[in-house]
């Protein structure tokens, strides 16, 4: 083929932003093979039918300046419109809103059903006795006050949606407001019986039952007037917040006369909307014995509005933690590790919501604790941190603050394994957790590039994590610098994680050398860019975990000989538009992981 061909082919290729479109009042069955970087609208009482196993539907990125299109900002991978209906039931289903761009900086929703239609939302066997959930996620935004695409929408009077089960998560927003897991206007109508829920559920108008859930450790309920939440059939007691306008549901939903796990939901009315709850029948025999924050016994069928805008649920615990690798304690204190000598440790402590900058004379080996909303810049070339050996914390940790690292010759280092202990592990040199985020970035690309690097085990040891961001609300973002895993010495091999992202963070790549493997533990990692050692795996580990290749020409191959390893062929596209280095990465989806691409 000539490029003369070419030219003639691509000239006919439709623009990527413009939907499929079903509207023939009939049933369209999707299957695997219509997965991929595409849009569907359904309209005019059409049925969509999605069944098939990995099953995969990402918006491509929005490319077009908003000034030239008619696109709003909450375009949908999926939109059912005019009494159409929408069945998702079946296993290992993903849908995922577009990213937003410099063009159009607004994170996409993934379903959309409006005008009369209804959403049908199960999670259930592949036949073989395996479940990975159907996982629906908002597209993430992009820049300074742009906000995240919803995943699930339901608008309009008549409009209506059951969800059974399932992963529903807001598009992330590092700058800007994260979306909404589930939002719902124009007086429409849906009934919750299961599911995970990662961020807020926003109602502007029309009404929400909710007779079993679990919500995301940051999520909120928002009422508005004309809207109302109840939750039903359940054993939850109404108590007050701190301010006496904010609403916590404290208690259980129940499932076939068994209590599900405690849950402290807050909820929020604005203006007059309602927040309402049905008591259970067997509240008072099922409650009993059980240790509760107040008197069961005082459990009504209240219809309670408050109004405010402000709430802080409390830790709510979806993923388990790998121990080896838990956070350090957040309170301030100085920790030391038994094999470690405490003189040793100095530990730096920034705790006063202020901002504090780092130079080169602070170099040398200590540890940095940034708290309580503080902020951390690291931007004086020839600043290198590193941990003590034989320390069992991180370099820097970061709780609920930020790191700011731009600049050149920067290098940030974890601890060490000490030689006469065998056996030790190398410490991370970046730990990120409870809402934190940390952006990384070269000030030009002649200087010497930043450094992070796990620290290097004693025999028998693991290498450390040069970077682990933790926890639902924590974010990270890297341009570019070079990230090492612990090497073992033994070996020459990383034996450490360059990148962990897990427990609900979220991490963008747009640049940047990896050199060790990335892992995702029900979380999500977007790499727009990024140059992989040749031994460097992506791993997608387990159900919620979304690692997705965009902003680039990419091909996914299956291997033949291992189910779980996708080879990913292609190159990033840099802003300018010009292709990078081709690549060829190793990747892995493990226990309901999923890798996908939007080209």
């Amino acid at each position: 083929v000539n490029d003369d061909d070419c030219s003639l082919y691509l000239s006919m290729v439709v623009d990527p932003n413009d939907p499929i479109v079903f509207a023939d009042g009939k049933t369209h069955n999707l299957t695997a093979a219509d997965g991929g970087t595409k849009m569907y609208h359904v309209m005019n009482e059409t049925t969509l039918r999605i069944h098939d196993s990995m099953t995969y539907i990402l918006a491509p990125d929005v490319t077009i300046s908003d000034s030239n299109s008619d696109i709003d900002e909450h375009h949908a991978t999926i939109t059912m419109d005019t009494n159409s209906r929408l069945f998702i039931a079946g296993s290992d289903i993903f849908v995922s809103g577009s990213n937003g761009t410099e063009a159009f900086p607004q994170g996409g929703t993934a379903v959309k059903v409006i005008d009369g239609s209804v959403a049908y939302i199960e999670t259930v066997t592949n036949g073989q006795g395996n479940v990975n959930e159907i996982i629906i996620s908002g597209g993430s935004a992009h820049g300074e006050g742009s906000v995240g695409g919803d995943a699930l929408h339901f608008d309009g009077r008549q409009t209506k949606g059951s969800i059974m089960s399932g992963i529903y998560r807001g598009g992330n927003s590092t700058m800007g407001t994260p979306g909404n897991a589930l939002r719902v206007s124009g007086s429409s109508e849906v009934s919750v019986v299961g599911g995970h829920f990662l961020g807020n559920i926003y109602i502007e108008s029309g009404n929400v039952t909710i007779q079993q859930a679990v919500f995301g450790q940051s999520s909120e309920i928002l009422v508005y007037p004309n809207g109302s939440v109840v939750f039903e059939n359940s054993c939850f007691e109404f108590s007050p917040g701190e301010d006496e306008e904010v609403i916590y549901a404290k208690g259980y939903f129940v499932q076939d006369g068994i209590l599900g796990d405690y849950q402290e939901i807050p909820s929020l009315s604005i203006g007059g909307g309602v927040v309402g709850k049905t008591d259970h029948p067997d509240c008072n025999t099922l409650l009993n014995g059980i240790d509760q924050p107040e008197d069961p016994d005082s459990l009504t069928d209240d219809l309670v509005t408050v109004d405010d805008d402000v709430l802080q649920p409390p830790t709510d615990d979806l993923m388990a933690t790998d121990d080896a690798l838990a956070p350090p304690s957040d309170d301030g204190s100085e920790t030391v590790d038994d094999e470690t000598d405490s003189a040793l440790l100095e530990v730096i402590v920034f705790d006063d919501g202020k901002t504090h900058e780092l130079a080169a004379s602070n170099s040398g080996n200590s540890l940095y604790r940034v708290l309580n909303s503080s902020k951390l810049n690291i931007q004086e070339s020839a600043t290198y941190i590193t941990a003590p050996d034989g320390a069992s914390e991180p370099a820097i940790f970061v709780n609920n603050s930020q790191l700011l690292v731009l600049g050149n010759d920067i290098r940030i280092t974890g601890a060490v394994g000490r030689a006469d202990v065998a056996g030790q592990n190398g410490g991370a040199a970046i730990h990120a957790t409870n809402g934190a985020t940390v952006s990384l970035q070269n000030a030009n690309s002649e200087g010497t590039a930043i450094t992070v690097r796990g620290g290097a085990p004693s025999s028998g040891g693991v290498g450390g994590p040069a970077l682990i961001c933790e926890g639902e609300g924590t974010s990270g973002y890297i341009a570019s610098g070079e990230f090492y895993g612990g090497i073992a010495a033994s070996t020459s091999n990383y034996t450490g994680l360059s990148l962990l992202v897990r427990n609900m963070a979220e991490m963008t790549i747009t640049g940047g050398n990896f050199y060790g493997d990335i892992e995702a533990f029900g979380s999500k990692i977007q790499l727009n860019g990024g140059l992989f050692d040749d031994d460097t795996t992506v791993l997608a580990n387990g159900t919620g975990s979304i690692i997705t290749f965009g902003n680039g020409c990419f091909d996914l191959e299956r291997a033949e000989d291992d189910e779980t390893k996708i080879y990913v062929k292609g190159y990033f596209v840099g802003t300018d538009g010009v292709a990078g280095t081709y690549q060829t990465i190793t990747a892995r989806q493990v226990d309901g992981g999923i890798v996908g691409k939007s080209d």
